[in-house]
């Protein structure tokens, strides 16, 4: 194996991605899968969907070994009973690698928005993956094992966007959790960092982007288009791997310059 395939590779890890049933989450956990890691679970509600990316990844890289664990991350206890579940399934080996994918949006104008909107995003994007880092990063400390965190924000943590009110507040609180999170677990080795994706074409914004407001706004950043999924897998390896072992409390904004415009 060279040099650079060593690096980023995942190789004897054991990984847990949270929000795995769509889009971002569910191309991560094949793109980890590939990479080598030995066992990954995949977590979010729709336990029909899992099953089905289990079998997809099985097929696609069987030296993985691939679990299903449905997790309701609005649920605390959801999360800390889908944690030791997921232990169980590895029949002792220990969870490296949190990849952090839960989200969900609402837009609306913010004198529009109701506060079931304000809520449900705020408690999915926010409370969800702040309990999902703590509870996992809970079990590398009673194991005494390092790992890495890897925290799914958006560019909107960095700047704002109209109608997006509650998702920009619930990224910008992830990104900063993340960098909480760093300063606090640095003792015991485990590794926190934020990844700040630009606009991707996914199950959440399909829609929007397929319609003539969606093309227009497209023409008016500098990307001039959507991200390929395909161009989130460096970045990704890179934190979730020990290529990364000298990086905590970061972030990697992956945006082709759109956080970068003039204003």
């Amino acid at each position: 194996m060279s040099l650079l395939a060593t690096t980023f590779s995942l190789a004897g890890k054991s990984v847990l991605v949270s929000g795995a049933s769509s889009g971002i989450g569910a191309h991560f956990a094949t793109i980890l899968a590939q990479a080598g890691c030995n066992n990954i679970v995949l977590s979010a509600r729709r336990t029909k969907k899992l099953e089905d990316l289990a079998v997809k990844i099985r097929q696609e890289s069987p030296h993985t070994n691939v679990f299903a664990v449905p997790i309701d991350v609005t649920e605390l206890t959801s999360i800390k009973q889908g944690i030791l579940s997921a232990e169980k399934a590895l029949n002792g080996s220990v969870l490296n690698v949190l990849v952090n994918c839960s989200g969900v949006a609402a837009p609306a104008l913010s004198v529009d928005m109701t506060e079931q909107q304000f809520d449900h995003v705020l408690s999915v994007n926010a409370k969800g993956n702040f309990f999902m880092a703590t509870e996992f990063a809970k079990r590398l400390i009673h194991h005494e094992q390092p790992g890495s965190i890897v925290n799914v924000a958006s560019i909107l943590s960095l700047r704002p966007g109209s109608r997006q009110a509650n998702y920009a507040a619930s990224k910008a609180a992830m990104k900063m959790f993340s960098k909480v999170h760093a300063i606090e677990w640095s003792k015991y080795n485990i590794r926190s960092n934020c990844l700040c994706p630009g606009y991707f074409k996914t199950e959440m914004n399909d829609d929007f982007f397929q319609s003539s407001v969606g093309q227009k706004y497209l023409s008016n950043i500098p990307p001039k288009r959507l991200g390929s999924l395909d161009e989130l897998n460096g970045p990704l390896l890179l934190l979730a791997s020990d290529a990364s072992s000298f990086m905590t409390g970061t972030e990697i904004v992956v945006d082709l310059g759109h956080t970068n415009a003039a204003l």
